[in-house]
């Protein structure tokens, strides 16, 4: 979170991706870093025991909401 929101503030459009099982912790640390609005973009959790087909599919849609986030207009 902390090096996105840096990447942020210095004008460099970025998100972060992090698992379900952190999801608030990271809303929270945006917040608590000035940012709120940063991109955060949540797969599931745990990855470790998740089919790797599953864990393809998780990054083919982190990708994706990462283009749209990132391509904002």
């Amino acid at each position: 979170m902390h090096d996105g929101v840096s990447l942020e503030k210095l004008g460099t459009p970025a998100a972060t991706i992090c698992t379900e099982g952190f999801r608030v912790a990271g809303e929270s640390q945006a917040r608590a870093l000035g940012m709120p609005e940063h991109g955060i973009i949540v797969i599931g959790h745990p990855l470790t025991t998740m089919p790797r087909q599953e864990v393809e599919r998780q990054a083919q849609r982190a990708w994706q909401q990462a283009v749209r986030l990132l391509v904002k207009g």
